[in-house]
């Protein structure tokens, strides 16, 4: 079966309300197709990147340290067969499901975010929303020491990566928002649209 990942759905979400696929959701499949038939995979790796996986824990014991909670990273992937995603936080009691995110540096660090800003990170929350049942969802950006391996010598100042002598809620930024029956159907809609469409491009050769 062929599954769209929570962290790459955005790609085929331009005008959620269309029953059509758009021309950026085209070209997304397109590279998926030539994934598919040529075997290949797209591999990309930053130290930003990098430092996301690195740093995770340290980052939500920063978000548990800041909102009173006794958080653990979520190790459950689920998949509804369209879409697959592994949530970072699932919070059953209250509905809702967190994602967190790991600052790079001082520079990168949002100090106010807006889930909405980011169609990826958006949608992403909505998919996630979908697999885990929840109403809400929410997204911490969290900026932690970077390990030394990861900081880019030649680009950045060494002290925009040490950060733990700042106070830690200075050091996040959260905001949630509530996943409506909407933009479930919304998503779903144009998962299967997408799917469907994938495995047509798949079947003619």
């Amino acid at each position: 079966m062929l599954l769209f990942r929570a962290s790459e759905i955005g790609e085929i979400m331009a005008y959620p309300d269309k029953d059509t696929l758009p021309k950026g959701a085209m070209t997304f499949l397109q590279n998926k197709e030539s994934q598919i038939i040529l075997d290949w995979r797209d591999y990309v790796e930053t130290d930003a990147m990098m430092k996301g996986i690195e740093c995770e824990d340290v980052s939500i014991a920063l978000f548990n340290e800041v909102t009173g909670n006794f958080y653990f990273k979520n190790a459950e992937r689920k998949e509804n067969g369209v879409i697959t995603g592994e949530c970072d936080i699932f919070d059953e009691e209250n509905s809702i499901i967190w994602d967190i995110k790991s600052s790079y540096s001082k520079k990168t660090h949002k100090m106010r975010i807006d889930v909405k800003d980011n169609k990826t990170y958006f949608w992403q929350l909505v998919s996630y929303a979908i697999l885990w049942n929840t109403e809400n969802a929410g997204l911490a950006r969290c900026l932690v020491d970077t390990p030394e391996y990861l900081i880019n010598q030649y680009k950045d100042d060494i002290e925009w990566h040490l950060v733990s002598d700042i106070e830690p809620k200075k050091r996040l930024a959260m905001a949630s928002m509530q996943v409506t029956v909407e933009l479930k159907e919304q998503l779903m809609n144009r998962a299967k649209l997408a799917q469907n469409k994938l495995l047509e491009m798949i079947g003619e050769w």
